[in-house]
């Protein structure tokens, strides 16, 4: 690059050099060429190229080198490093592989040497471990190197930033608070299963006292932190070393007793209480969850309770989560919340009959201004029943917060969903303010007569009369994966028909199944028009000429048990039901895959494949086979009659709630659109396929008659289809416990 005085950049108009340095952000080498080349653009280029930076294993070996030279003073540190606003503190694993680096960051002291075999063996474990148990043993040099870091972001040069991340191999010592506390614009703070130094806790101090090493802080000097995100890692028993990786085996001050796994719980107690009562005052956000190691999911052996001897206020908190499990009920009624408005919790406690001091210590407190409560009462353990001391708790919390618009409940057993939280929803006059409502039955009983699972149909009743409700959410399995609801639409339409405000409704967990017969006009049976059954899986009959004609229209005439379907995985590993892994070409299905060539002519091969992301490398290669084309083209015609089946059975719904806007059913997205709204364009595409324009006359391809649900002027549109840019999310704060594509997200 040409210098500063004779650069022909300099001589372009700064909003074109504004734009030019913005459409490098992502190019770090460009932006540190262009900021130390030319000064008259090395004010354009900092705040882009320094406004985030991640002290992690991402991080290439040059920019630590470049931060150790700016933290020795060889550039204007303040002026290139004064745009910091995002701090990521990560795993320094280029520190170990790189020599250059090691020696300057580690050159003045003289007993670490890069070729040591001490520091090969245990360093370099932190790059390539792949258990917990073995999570990194920390050396003396992983600890100088967190000093190191930890002093240039504690410089004046660049103390200024706003959100900091500390997470894995981050090692946090009694000197964290005090850098805490130097950090006067610090808005955002997240510790992701970091590591504290075990002598931090053992000092057994007062808050904020002797165990800081420094005077008492006055509150108006400590940073305003708003949002605070708490993730501690729990890694199960393990005899041989639970609490080796944190402990320094060349430093006597341990005691022997700092072994013992139980230390840890303690050590965590400790800290998480210096953390939250120093930030009470400005918190407004707090994520306090758990993250649990590779084995022994079900051994939760910590107990981490808050050292507070009364309950500590926090004037400015209005969204919590907590999800650490056990609970200890103690903790979250140690929080006096008076701005509260959003509360989540996962795994409810377990309350004694008799606990001490009273059993009154644990009631669940109320929250003057809570709009949405989020309960997940046991998501660790979705076929264990709820003691019960947890169901108690459960329905108390509900009790005390009757104002709330939100209420969402997951994982919840049926008994306890239909005997005890059902009759308080539903009772007259009481959540006169409920908008959204989403309700998760789990160890659902199984239908006999249909098959599946089902819900009680009186609970359904209930719910319906909730006539201000606008979101809705309905869940219902076995178990947290399983797709088993065979939903009665008929029957769910008259239990929901006096929703008249509800804009937005969705069944998760739901498979449909379809008739066999294909022989009939209206390619259905069991609930005629859609060819949606609520029974088993039967059979398949009818004679193949019968489909003949069908087959020839998709292009598929072929045995479907010459489809190879071992790419799937065994049964172990599938997290579907089998309708959404098999993908049967049922004679509804066909036939529904010609409804709505108009969506077809517009998504193009653009159909969502689900099982993309389980994919691996091994499934890539043996799907390139001879039946690679017709294994998509059978899939094709699988998601199309699928999703038009859900599109006619949506359009109904539509017809029975005037002000439903957006349905999730059979794991499709549709949104429900009256014909007023389809463009210009979209009229057009409809006129080549021979649809009216107004969309309330179209007649089906083929038929000569109307299609049904459509006669209203309202259309069930895929999300997809109509607008890619609109995604519209799961509507309620629900718990779906389901990692699958298919599954609704978090909001």
């Amino acid at each position: 690059m040409a210098s500063s005085s004779s650069s022909p950049l300099l001589s372009l108009p700064t909003e074109l050099l504004s734009q030019i340095v913005y459409c490098l952000s992502g190019d770090n080498a460009a932006l540190l060429s262009l900021s130390l080349t030319s000064k008259g653009l090395s004010t354009l280029a900092r705040p882009v190229q320094f406004r985030r930076f991640r002290f992690n294993s991402n991080v290439h070996p040059r920019i630590l080198h470049f931060v150790k030279a700016l933290s020795d003073g060889s550039h204007d540190a303040r002026a290139i490093l004064s745009h910091l606003q995002e701090v990521e503190l990560g795993q320094f694993h280029e520190v170990e592989t790189d020599e250059d680096l090691f020696k300057s960051f580690f050159a003045d002291d003289p007993s670490l040497s890069f070729d040591d075999p001490f520091h090969g063996q245990e360093n370099r474990m932190l790059g390539g471990c792949t258990d917990f148990g073995d999570f990194g043993y920390y050396t003396w040099g992983i600890r100088r190197l967190n000093h190191a870091i930890f002093n240039i972001l504690a410089s004046d040069s660049i103390r200024d930033f706003e959100s900091m991340w500390c997470k894995s191999s981050i090692l946090l010592e009694s000197t964290f608070f005090a850098f805490l506390f130097n950090l006067p614009r610090l808005r955002h703070l997240a510790l992701s299963c970091v590591q504290i130094d075990p002598l931090f806790a053992l000092d057994k101090l007062p808050l904020l006292a002797k165990s800081l090493q420094a005077p008492r802080q006055s509150r108006h000097s400590l940073p305003f932190l708003r949002s605070l995100t708490l993730t501690y890692l729990h890694i199960p028993h393990d005899p041989a070393g639970q609490m080796a990786y944190m402990v320094n085996q060349h430093d006597t001050n341990y005691p022997d007793e700092i072994v013992n796994p139980y230390w840890k719980s303690k050590i965590y107690s400790s800290f998480f209480s210096n953390l939250l009562y120093c930030f009470r005052d400005s918190l407004e956000l707090l994520d306090w969850q758990l993250a649990i190691g590779l084995r022994g999911l079900t051994e939760f052996e910590t107990d981490i309770r808050l050292c507070w001897d009364a309950p500590v206020t926090f004037p400015c908190l209005k969204h919590m989560s907590y999800s650490m499990r056990p609970m200890w009920p103690g903790n979250l009624l140690l929080f006096d919340m008076p701005k509260l408005e959003r509360l989540s919790i996962c795994t409810l406690p377990d309350i004694p009959s008799k606990t001490p001091p009273s059993p009154s210590y644990f009631k669940p407190a109320r929250y003057p201004k809570l709009q949405t409560l989020a309960v997940d009462p046991n998501c660790a353990h979705s076929d264990t029943p709820l003691s019960p001391g947890q169901t108690d708790y459960l329905t108390s919390l509900l009790r005390q917060n009757l104002h709330i618009s939100t209420f969402a409940i997951g994982s919840c057993p049926r008994e306890v969903m239909d005997n005890r939280i059902i009759p308080i929803l539903c009772r007259p006059n009481v959540l006169v303010n409920i908008r959204s409502l989403a309700l998760s039955w789990n160890q659902c009983e199984t239908d006999v007569e249909h098959g599946g699972v089902k819900a009680t149909s009186a609970s359904l009743e209930a719910v319906g009369k909730l006539r201000s409700l606008e979101r809705l959410c309905l869940t219902c399995a076995t178990t947290g994966f399983s797709s088993e609801w065979r939903i009665d639409h008929d029957e769910m339409r008259r239990h929901l028909r006096d929703l008249v405000k509800l804009r937005y409704l969705a069944f998760v967990s739901d498979t449909p199944v379809f008739s066999h017969d294909g022989d009939d006009d209206d390619g259905a049976s069991g609930t005629g028009e859609t060819g949606l059954e609520t029974r088993p899986h039967e059979e398949e009959e009818g004679d193949d000429d019968e489909n003949e004609e069908e087959d020839q229209g998709v292009g598929l005439g072929d045995d479907e048990s010459e489809i190879d379907f071992s790419w799937f995985g065994d049964e172990d590993s599938v997290l579907y039901d089998q309708y959404y892994d098999i993908r049967q070409l049922t004679p509804a299905i066909r036939k529904a895959a010609n409804a709505r060539p108009e969506l077809d002519a517009a998504c193009g091969d653009s159909i969502r494949r689900v099982d993309d992301t389980l994919r691996s490398p091994e499934t890539e290669q043996h799907e390139r086979n001879e039946q690679e084309e017709q294994r998509k083209e059978r899939e094709t015609v699988f998601f199309r009659g699928h999703r038009n089946l859900m599109l006619d059975e949506s359009e109904r719904y539509a017809a029975a709630l005037p002000s439903l806007e957006w349905m999730w059913m059979g794991q499709v997205e549709m949104r429900i659109i009256s014909s007023e709204q389809i463009s210009a364009q979209d009229c057009d595409k409809k006129d080549k396929e021979g649809v009216a324009e107004d969309g309330e006359s179209s007649l089906a391809p083929g038929t000569g008659e109307q299609p049904r649900g459509r006669g209203r002027g309202r259309v069930a549109i895929p999300v997809e289809f109509y607008d890619h840019k609109f995604r519209m999310r799961a509507p309620l704060a629900i718990f779906h416990l389901g990692h699958s594509e298919w599954s609704l997200p978090y909001i």
